[in-house]
């Protein structure tokens, strides 16, 4: 018993000097340089930004509140706060009342970055950062449509953009291999002129520019340009990401990517001038596929099977004016290898305006309404 119990009381000394010795090194570190001090507190905060908050959700119309509070140790080192907004648009704040009503008029839909930063005398600066997200201001009204005549449509074209002009349509198809640019009798439905793409290439949106067709291509990064009456390629452009619709405003050419971004490009250098971000009441509306400019709108499918959506956008804001429900416009023609609702084309002279599909026998004119019209 007595060797048994001096065996475990000096097990016991002995883990007790180690505990002893951990607790002076422990003791040591902390009463050491910088010991006791919270690595924050050493670190200069002149201001701290109480609105708007990070992620706040804002609409259109609305005023941006933007409060920040200034140490009042600091202030004699301020030179000057400057606001930024979207790293572009700059105003100054007065020191002595840090404070702003911004009205959301003039901004872009979407995320927005808020950027308030503090100049010292020291040449140093200190920023607060928030990002917003600036949804529309108004619901969308809700159409639908009675088809007024239909024509015949290849079955085997994937449309992917469709136009009119001088009374023919154009039209772009896609899938590798088979991707071509048409010229389409609207009567017959047949191709009067037709180019082959390269193999390589996967044809997409399609767009008029005074003699000069131009067409997207889906993940290539390549535009091509072709005289209206030849077909003859007079040139190449790159994009960066993917291209899927393209329209005009007279002005600029509208390019769609998948996302709820539609980009303004020069059309003579193709370079990307602005962007818009479409949003509806409730956030982003994404998936914009084939574009067309109708009577000061911008038109677009929406990408998504058992979906027959025209999204009708402002140009301007990119807020969304209304949504265009074309669910049983293919019902009675339907077939096995159907596939999405694509193609808009419209008349402007005529008023006239026609839609059609991946893979749809027929294009349809159609006339839009109201939907509590019917």
């Amino acid at each position: 018993m007595v060797n048994f119990d001096c065996m475990y009381a000096n097990r016991f000394c002995k883990r007790f000097r180690d505990y002893l010795a951990l607790f002076f090194v422990c003791q040591v570190v902390a009463c050491g340089p910088g010991a006791n001090r919270d690595p924050k507190s050493t670190e200069r905060k002149v201001a701290v930004l109480a609105s708007p908050l990070n992620h706040q959700v804002l609409r259109y119309g609305d005023i941006l509140p933007v409060q920040l509070k200034l140490d009042p140790k600091y202030l004699d080192q301020i030179d000057s706060i400057v606001l930024i907004i979207n790293e572009k648009r700059k105003f100054l704040i007065d020191r002595d009342n840090p404070n702003a009503q911004l009205p959301l008029e003039n901004m872009a839909l979407g995320r927005a970055s808020v950027l308030v930063r503090i100049h010292l005398n020291s040449r140093t600066q200190e920023n607060k950062l928030a990002y917003i997200k600036i949804l529309s201001n108004m619901v969308p009204l809700s159409y639908t449509y009675s088809t007024i005549a239909s024509y015949p449509h290849n079955v085997q074209s994937y449309t992917q953009g469709l136009l009119w002009h001088n009374g023919f349509l154009y039209e772009s198809t896609g899938q590798r291999g088979f991707s071509k640019l048409l010229k389409v009798d609207l009567a017959t439905g047949q191709a009067l002129q037709s180019h082959d793409l390269d193999k390589s290439l996967f044809g997409e949106g399609l767009a008029l520019w005074k003699d000069r067709l131009i067409q997207l291509t889906w993940t290539s990064g390549l535009g091509l340009v072709y005289d209206l009456s030849s077909f003859a390629e007079k040139g190449k452009f790159s994009y960066p990401g993917e291209g899927w619709g393209l329209t005009t405003d007279g002005s600029h050419l509208i390019m769609s990517n998948g996302t709820n971004e539609l980009a303004f490009l020069n059309p003579e250098t193709f370079a990307k001038e602005h962007s818009i971000w479409v949003m509806d009441h409730k956030g982003e509306v994404d998936k914009l596929n084939e574009l067309e400019f109708v009577e000061g709108e911008i038109w677009a499918n929406y990408y998504e099977y058992e979906i027959y959506r025209i999204v009708r956008i402002d140009p301007k804001t990119g807020q969304v004016t209304g949504y265009i429900d074309l669910t049983g416009l293919i019902d009675k023609d339907r077939h096995e290898s159907i596939d999405v609702l694509n193609g808009i084309a419209y008349d402007p002279v005529g008023k006239r305006l026609w839609v059609t599909g991946k893979y749809y026998p027929k294009l349809y004119q159609i006339e839009v309404l109201v939907a509590e019209d019917l």
